[in-house]
């Protein structure tokens, strides 16, 4: 899980610069979910609810960071796939 997530946080910048400073901070603390505990602390949307990432809000206010509910969810999506992909 570790080496996917350095591949994927070396590889993907592009991926992290298209958001705004606090989806970026979201995206990385999933990362950092991932590498800690692997795949059963990344489903969606339960990992808004888990700190670092609830300190950010509730899921809505979370959903903000990202331009609304539909693109939190591509965005997390796409994370995951290049996760898998890394």
């Amino acid at each position: 899980a570790q080496a996917r997530a350095e591949r994927l946080r070396r590889n993907q910048q592009d991926f992290f610069d298209a958001y705004g400073p606090e989806a970026r901070a979201i995206l990385s603390a999933m990362v950092e979910k991932y590498t800690d505990y692997g795949l059963t602390q990344f489903r969606f949307p339960e990992i808004l609810k888990v700190a670092p990432i609830a300190d950010y809000g509730n899921v809505m206010e979370i959903a903000n960071h990202f331009g609304g509910p539909e693109k939190l969810r591509m965005a997390v999506e796409q994370l995951q796939s290049l996760l898998y992909a890394a």
